[in-house]
C-alpha cells in the first residue's frame, strides 16, 4: 500500500521514500506525491534518485494491481532500482501545475454548463469536458463570458477527495 501524498499537499513537490518493488511494470515505493493516471487526468512525471545518485526518469505514474497501490513507470534503459533503496521523488511540477489549473477549469465549467457530464480528458495542453446535451447547444460566448467571470473574481480553491463509497452513493458528486 503506497501512502497518497498528494492527497495532504497537492503542491508538494519532493519527498523521501522507500522503494517496496520493482517488476516489469515499474517501481512500487511506500509513499509518493506522484498522482496516478485517473478519471481522465494523466499520470503525473517525475524523478526517483537513490541515495548514490542514481536517477531513474519516470515517465508515467499509474495505478497498481490492489488498492492503494501506485507504480511509477521508468523510461526505457533507466538505471535499476532495488527493494529497500531509498530515494527522493521529485515531481515535475510545471505539468502537474498545468494539470491542475485545467482540472479546476473544468470544475469551473460544470458550473456554468447545466448538464450532465459524459466525460473527459486532461492532455499536457488542453482539455475537454463532454456534456449530455440531448439535442441542445450551447451559447459558446455566453459560456465564455460566464467562464472567465468565475475565473476573474479569483474565488478561493479548496479541494476535497471523494471516497469510493460516496461517488458509488452519489455519482453527481464528479459535477462539483
Amino acid at each position: 500500500m503506497t501512502r497518497l501524498l498528494f492527497r495532504d499537499d497537492a503542491y508538494a513537490r519532493r519527498c523521501e521514500a522507500t522503494v517496496t518493488a520493482v517488476d516489469e511494470r515499474g517501481i512500487q515505493l511506500d509513499e509518493t506525491l506522484l498522482y496516478f493516471s485517473s478519471g481522465g487526468q494523466p499520470g503525473d512525471r517525475g524523478t526517483l534518485t537513490a541515495a548514490d545518485g542514481r536517477a531513474v526518469e519516470i515517465a508515467d505514474t499509474i495505478k497498481g494491481p490492489s488498492m492503494g497501490d501506485v507504480i511509477h513507470v521508468a523510461v526505457p534503459d533507466a538505471s535499476p532500482l532495488s527493494v529497500g533503496d531509498r530515494v527522493s521523488v521529485e515531481l515535475d511540477w510545471e505539468r502537474r501545475y498545468r494539470h491542475m489549473r485545467l482540472h479546476t477549469c473544468m470544475h469551473l465549467l460544470c458550473a456554468v454548463v447545466a448538464a450532465p457530464v459524459s466525460g473527459g480528458q486532461i492532455h499536457d495542453d488542453r482539455a475537454r469536458l463532454d456534456f449530455n446535451m440531448q439535442g441542445a447547444s450551447l451559447d459558446r460566448p455566453n459560456v465564455e463570458e460566464r467562464l472567465n467571470a468565475l475565473i476573474t473574481a479569483g474565488h478561493s480553491v479548496h479541494t476535497r477527495w471523494i471516497t469510493d463509497e460516496e461517488l458509488a452513493a452519489s455519482p453527481e458528486l464528479v459535477r462539483t
